[in-house]
């Protein structure tokens, strides 16, 4: 990126027409400006209708999806083709420093927006939330390398915090010009942690997180002789030669309203998120009375609406009522769960779940302790649920599973450690 007002070698005019298009496209993709996913819905089915490659998902909770890496390519492509016309119109032109100025701008207030969602969100806990009863019940085998790494960063509030903040205060920086070669430093060391822990244990932000990155070197890159002196010829440091656009007083103040505005609108989405976060909490740490692992003794379709009948029907094996509303359903195959949301009317003694994937996904149980009239059997210990379950109307008996609490749970911080409590 150049920031004086000398002539541009070729080869560097080249390479901004493509960055600049290739930003602007990324911004926009984003849907943080504008939502024009209809365009880029077009552009890429198009690509894999042409090149008979299969689309199974739009982009999710995973940002490497089949569709993300076409949009990638088609990105690439628009910004080489762009770059190849504009080089062709426009090879008269010496040097792109307003445009320059603008990308920079562009790139700060982006990466900076997003530093500040991420850090926040760590910092009020509720990216990474302590593991949930089903996962410290989990086999530590049966952990998938996203879910370990969720479970390490969950599992220490103090950890979230420091890596919050530094992301927050990356971020502020960013924000001003004057300081933004050490929040773009910052952030580079912040989302290089982050993309080598998406790549080491396949979170799927892989290119969301690099192109992050990618964004924080290309706002140090305005300094590199600078820091090139600093960190590796120990020579003094030349004074920055920041190109900085002559505006009229009416459009200084256009350019203040909108940096205000920014601001405002940045400051009430943090804070409503905040605030929005901590009631969510305070949900999620609500016990109910079901709380608990319960194993299933029996379980039996009353009747079926199936045309199949109940032929190969996996039956649940456990039932983990967490804390807040999040119930997670085992089958015998440990690898295969079904997630509900889950709300109790004690009073009429009834269990709503809706799946959390899909909210058309209802069960509505009632359920009654004691006397079984499905299971002839009286045991106080022992709930039944008899309801509707996809297809299938269902009498399911499970049991409280005793469980005292995991290590994890009651290992905290010690100061002194005469031993490595390595287990």
């Amino acid at each position: 990126m150049n920031t004086g007002n000398t002539p541009w070698k070729a080869l560097h005019k080249i390479a901004f027409r493509f960055w600049f298009i290739y930003l602007v496209n990324y911004i926009l993709a984003s849907r943080i400006i504008v939502d024009i996913s209809f365009v880029w819905n077009y552009i890429v089915y198009f690509i894999s209708g042409h090149f008979n490659i299969l689309v199974p998902t739009q982009p999710n909770g995973s940002g490497d999806t089949t569709y993300n890496y076409i949009q990638l390519a088609a990105m690439v492509c628009i910004s080489l083709i762009g770059s190849l016309i504009w080089t062709v119109a426009d090879k008269k032109r010496i040097s792109y420093n307003l445009l320059s100025y603008i990308a920079e701008v562009l790139t700060r207030y982006f990466l900076g927006l997003l530093l500040l969602v991420y850090g926040f969100s760590k910092i009020n806990l509720s990216q990474f939330p302590f593991p949930d009863l089903y996962k410290l019940n989990e086999p530590l085998g049966e952990s998938s390398p996203m879910g370990l790494a969720w479970a390490f960063i969950g599992y220490s509030p103090a950890y979230n915090i420091l890596i919050g903040s530094t992301e927050v205060i990356s971020g502020i920086f960013l924000f001003i010009r004057r300081t933004k070669t050490f929040g773009a430093l910052l952030s580079m060391i912040v989302m290089a942690n982050v993309v080598a822990l998406n790549f080491c244990y396949d979170i799927p932000v892989k290119l969301y997180s690099s192109h992050l990155l990618i964004m924080g070197l290309y706002i140090a890159s305005a300094d590199i002789k600078r820091l090139v002196a600093l960190f590796f010829l120990n020579k003094e440091i030349p004074k920055p030669s920041l190109f900085t656009p002559v505006f009229g007083k009416k459009m200084k103040i256009v350019f203040i309203c909108i940096k205000v505005l920014l601001f405002g609108c940045v400051s009430y989405y943090i804070i409503d998120m905040l605030v929005t976060s901590l009631i969510d909490r305070k949900k999620e740490l609500t016990v109910s009375s079901l709380y608990g692992v319960y194993s299933v003794e029996d379980y039996k379709v009353v009747a079926t609406l199936s045309t199949k009948g109940n032929e190969n029907k996996s039956h649940y094996s456990e039932i983990y009522f967490d804390k807040g509303s999040r119930a997670n359903f085992v089958n015998s195959d440990p690898k295969s769960r079904e997630i509900y949301t889950y709300s109790l009317d004690t009073n009429r003694n009834l269990l709503l779940l809706v799946g959390r994937f899909n909210d058309k996904d209802t069960i509505r149980f009632h359920f009654t302790k004691g006397n079984l009239i499905n299971f002839n059997q009286n045991d106080s210990n022992v709930i039944c649920l008899n309801g509707w379950l996809k297809n299938d109307s269902l009498a399911i008996k499970i049991r409280p599973k005793n469980i005292s609490g995991t290590n994890l749970e009651k290992t905290g911080f010690h100061w002194i450690n005469e031993r490595p409590n390595n287990q």
